[in-house]
């Protein structure tokens, strides 16, 4: 086991009354009534394990334990910070179980260590999974807990992005995935969902202007390091431009399936993790969609996949006047999907209502990419039914 989240309990006395406003059968209150009061409460203290020095400035999070009883609203409490001391206290506790965890910069997220499907699943094999790595915590009506919580450091891995011009690439995204098989499957699963508690993300990290990247607090494991950049989705006017994301995998792979695995321990250090961009493997893919009969199709959205790895897939919407284009596409095979193509009228297009002339089916055709942009492509589908408004 990489981590335990480790809480020593102890229920306390506490004599907290809710009020309720009271308004007589029949009548009409103008004023809002206040929020549900709770008597529950849980304080305690949140360490650092390496150095049992306190987390100051930790954020402290109640997550509802999912085993069919009443769980309170944990889940949807504001996160607590804890004090200099490492001490914190969470107030208006609905009675419930509740797993109790902290996170801080540079230290294992908690929630990591589980799976989204199980923490949220009141499947016992689910909750006892969870359990394995998160302690429950009992608030029962106006009584009030203790708990202690003990963090471990987690692993660190860093380097540089750059083009393969030699300048770097500065305020690009880089982040971890998962490798599930030896780097032939990625998992897309964010490590513990931790920009939903409190803002606070492990997996990732923006390069500064020499390029550089640090990324933090990751739990024993193996994964692939990757750096992306998105193009602007939309321009002026509302109208959809096109779009694309750029991302190469460490050291310099165009695909998640040819990415070097990283295995990484909780308190581990690794330096020199680079990612070179290599500015001519990229290439835009542009054409037309048209129905069998020569009519030019003007709505519909396209998906463009990677044979090689399905993960892997761009989207584009038709434009008005029924072209198409995906950037930064590396060299391989793809498949080219259509779906939702129809001509719509263009005097209804902005009113909310727009009004379908002729709706088709979808279709799909190969696309090979190899040393250049790909242009002039076109994806021909049937007509499915007659006119119609939506």
């Amino acid at each position: 086991m990489r981590y335990r989240n480790l809480l020593r309990v102890v229920v306390l006395t506490g004599c907290c009354t809710s009020l309720l406003a009271q308004v007589p059968n029949g009548a009409v209150s103008n004023t809002a009534q206040a929020p549900q009061q709770y008597g529950g409460s849980i304080s305690g203290h949140v360490y650092c394990a390496d150095t049992n020095a306190p987390a100051r400035f930790a954020r402290v999070m109640l997550t509802p334990v999912r085993n069919g009883q009443s769980s309170g609203r944990g889940g949807f409490s504001p996160p607590s910070t804890t004090a200099l001391d490492g001490s914190f206290t969470i107030q208006n506790v609905q009675a419930g179980m509740y797993y109790v965890t902290a996170m801080v910069p540079g230290y294992v997220n908690p929630l990591s260590e589980v799976a989204s499907a199980d923490l949220a699943s009141t499947d016992a094999a689910a909750q006892e999974r969870v359990a394995k790595v998160l302690t429950p915590i009992s608030v029962n009506g106006t009584e009030s807990a203790h708990a202690e919580i003990r963090l471990e450091r987690g692993a660190a891995v860093s380097g540089t992005v750059y083009y393969d011009d030699g300048s770097p690439a500065v305020n690009i995204a880089v982040s971890v995935q998962a490798a599930t098989s030896a780097g032939v499957t990625v998992s897309n699963t964010r490590l513990g969902g931790s920009g939903f508690f409190g803002g606070i993300s492990n997996e990732s990290a923006r390069t500064d202007d020499y390029g550089r990247y640090r990324i933090t607090g990751l739990p024993s494991g193996e994964y692939v390091i990757n750096a992306s950049a998105q193009a602007n989705s939309f321009g002026g006017f509302g109208r959809e431009q096109p779009s694309g994301t750029l991302t190469v995998y460490a050291p310099k792979s165009l695909h998640a399936v040819d990415a070097k695995v990283y295995a990484l321990k909780a308190g581990s250090e690794v330096n020199g993790v680079d990612i070179s961009v290599p500015l001519a493997a990229f290439h835009a893919v542009s054409g037309s969609a048209e129905s069998n009969d020569g009519h030019t199709l003007n709505a519909g959205s396209l998906t463009l996949t990677d044979d090689k790895d399905k993960t892997h897939s761009y989207r584009a919407s038709l434009q008005h006047d029924g072209s198409f284009r995906f950037l930064y596409v590396p060299e391989g095979s793809y498949t080219l999907a259509i779906s939702g193509a129809a001509v719509t009228d263009p005097a209804s297009s902005g009113r909310g209502r727009t009004t379908v002339v002729q709706s088709y089916g979808n279709a799909s055709q190969s696309v090979q990419v190899e040393s250049g942009d790909v242009s002039n492509v076109v994806v021909q589908v049937q007509p499915t039914q007659s006119a119609a408004s939506h």
